[in-house]
């Protein structure tokens, strides 16, 4: 007998083919059913805990944003390079772990994929393609917290200053704990000629 749920286009029900399992038995699907088609070869895959990707193909980046924010919860924001990305900002492309922002009681952890941070500063969101993100300056200042490079983080920055008034970068840059950014204190607050030297 043909399932009551029309498999084929289950997919389309959800933005980006994201779907929480919990989604998926709440419409009438059994578990036994989801685990089937998400076996090797089968139609549907795991993406992160909890979450699947319905359809074969490897992921996006976006369909893997998307995830970490179904995964994180409900108040969960996306920050760092993934957040800047949607602002316009393209100086570094998005890679590795999906950073997103919870509110500090969040009760979620992270995961291979995705870096889930607990914040008591957790930002007004703003919304971008149809994902809730950090605003630039925020974004930005969480990015280059898990960055190495000096030339990455000043490549970074210089176009944020575009996209974010130098102030707010400099009230996120006070805020932000210093482990991290050492990096970023030098060319905000150093002696720098560039104009991302923030100190009048």
């Amino acid at each position: 007998m043909r399932h009551p749920v029309d498999l084929e286009a289950l997919s389309d029900l959800f933005a980006h083919r994201i779907a929480a399992i919990s989604d998926l038995v709440h419409i009438g699907l059994s578990p036994s059913l989801v685990a089937d088609r998400c076996r090797p070869g089968g139609p549907w895959q795991h993406l992160l805990p909890g979450i699947l990707l319905l359809g074969k193909a490897p992921p996006t980046r976006a369909q893997l944003a998307h995830g970490a924010l179904r995964y994180a919860g409900p108040r969960a924001i996306l920050t760092g390079l993934d957040a800047l990305q949607l602002h316009g900002i393209h100086a570094l492309p998005a890679h590795g772990q999906v950073h997103v922002l919870i509110p500090l009681r969040g009760g979620i952890s992270g995961c291979t994929a995705v870096h889930v941070e607990r914040t008591s500063r957790l930002p007004r969101p703003v919304l971008r393609n149809g994902f809730l993100v950090a605003p630039p300056a925020r974004a930005a200042l969480d990015a280059v917290r898990r960055m190495r490079s000096v030339v990455d983080v000043r490549l970074l920055l210089d176009e944020v200053t575009t996209f974010a008034d130098p102030t707010d970068l400099r009230a996120e840059l006070e805020a932000a704990p210093r482990r991290g950014t050492t990096i970023a204190r030098h060319i905000l607050t150093g002696s720098h000629p560039s104009r991302l030297a923030l100190q009048p």
